[in-house]
């Protein structure tokens, strides 16, 4: 009973305990929180921190890279021997009748390097997976990085239009003040409150858009963080000067995954040609056979080896052949294309980053509707001169931000192709 006791014991706690450690200590979300106390510049990258740790598709490629791990420790099993036994019935000298055992331990040696080739190809899977998690960071960062300008953007065509509409109740009041309305009056009245209630429409689309930009990024953070201001990262203000030939830093994980895909060819042909080497199976036999007169003993070496007669696996060595070449092919493509996006990404960025530069909207977008509503006040513009402003203001500022989100795109992805994971403007 006490034996049975401490087996059990030692069971528990050799499961229990890996479990215990493999926990993370303090989650990149718990860092969020404290950053917001601390140091509310660092929540952005806290956020980015808990994406990256928590994102879905990131936890299942995680999963998908563990299992190709002990893959590898799989595929370097030795198979185990053979213990055959036959028992029968022997014919002695005539009439004679005795019993006949026979035992055979036979060990199996897969040759031509079997073992090897398997190995190589469970780790070139290794790579494979590694590389995907990769990208898949690489999207996840992409990804949430916009969603965190975009929601500041939000916030600054929000406090737009809820100017616009203020603007627009005023000149309401003041024409509602009035104890009688001209015919003019009147119907700049009703344009009034038809310019106010599209812009109620507008901010009534920002918020609905900011609404799914906060679900999401929840979701990918795997936690119910409450929104607040400490979200929005910095506004670019100086954009970096970029070169249009720069080498990559590190390989991105569109070339690390051609790569392990090259390699995983070059393994399937290592396992093909080693698969054209037969099977030997080698050890000792023991035979006993009774029978009245006496006892019979026969002791020896039996070996047993498949005959490449009829193939040598030429079908699958052609067949892994043309996968070596496909993939060298692919690798060499993807190179190509690495350095075809990365040149297009930054003369995009640099024209994005120009013509950014060379707009007026954050020099002169500052008191712009003071400047109207004073002007409107005199008699000096017409209403629909008014309304127009407004909607030149929006759509200046929108059309700002497009491009700002684009260029923003760019030096993400020339981040990406440099084998950097994006951070810019955190």
């Amino acid at each position: 009973m006490n034996w049975a006791f401490f087996i059990i014991c030692l069971w528990a706690g050799t499961a229990v305990l890996p479990a215990m450690a493999s926990e993370p200590a303090e989650s990149a979300y718990c860092l969020a929180l404290a950053s917001a106390h601390e140091n509310p510049r660092l929540v952005p990258r806290g956020i980015l921190s808990c994406v990256l740790e928590n994102h879905p598709e990131l936890r299942s490629s995680r999963l998908v890279q563990k299992q190709a791990a002990a893959q590898v420790g799989y595929a370097g099993q030795r198979p185990n021997p053979e213990l055959d036994g036959r028992v029968g019935l022997a014919a002695l000298g005539g009439q004679e009748a005795a019993n006949a055992l026979e035992v055979s331990l036979l060990h199996r040696w897969e040759l031509g390097g079997r073992r090897s080739a398997r190995v190589a190809r469970a780790q070139a899977e290794l790579n494979l997976a590694a590389a995907d998690v990769r990208k898949r960071e690489e999207t996840a960062a992409v990804q949430t990085l916009l969603a965190l300008h975009r929601l500041r953007q939000l916030e600054e065509e929000k406090a737009i239009l809820a100017d616009t509409v203020t603007t627009f109740e005023k000149q309401l009041a003041a024409l509602g003040g009035r104890p009688a309305l001209t015919p003019e009056q009147q119907v700049s009245h009703s344009i009034f409150v038809l310019a106010k209630e599209e812009a109620e429409l507008r901010e009534a689309s920002l918020l609905a858009e900011k609404e799914r930009l906060i679900r999401r990024l929840q979701f990918w953070m795997g936690s119910a963080m409450p929104y607040s201001h400490a979200w929005l990262p910095s506004e670019p203000s100086r954009w970096p000067e970029l070169a249009t030939g720069s080498p990559a830093q590190a390989e991105p994980a569109a070339l690390r995954g051609a790569a392990a895909v090259s390699g995983l060819a070059q393994a399937e042909l290592g396992l093909a040609r080693a698969e054209a080497w037969p099977d030997l199976k080698f050890g000792p036999f023991l035979e006993r056979t009774d029978a009245v007169s006496g006892r019979a003993y026969s002791l020896g070496i039996q070996l047993s080896l498949t005959l490449p007669v009829f193939n040598q696996n030429g079908g699958g060595r052609a067949a892994a052949q043309a996968g070596v070449d496909r993939a060298e092919s692919d690798a060499g493509i993807a190179r190509a294309e690495r350095e075809s996006e990365r040149s297009s990404a930054v003369a995009q960025y640099q024209k994005m980053v120009g013509r950014l530069g060379q707009s007026r909207w954050k020099r002169e977008s500052g008191g712009r509707q003071e400047t109207l509503e004073r002007l409107f006040a005199r008699g000096l513009i017409s209403i629909p001169l008014v309304i127009e402003a407004h909607r030149q203001l929006l759509e200046l500022q929108k059309t700002f931000h497009e491009l700002e989100l684009q260029a923003l795109e760019a030096i993400y992805q020339i981040q990406v192709l440099d084998g950097k994971l994006p951070e810019a403007f955190l």
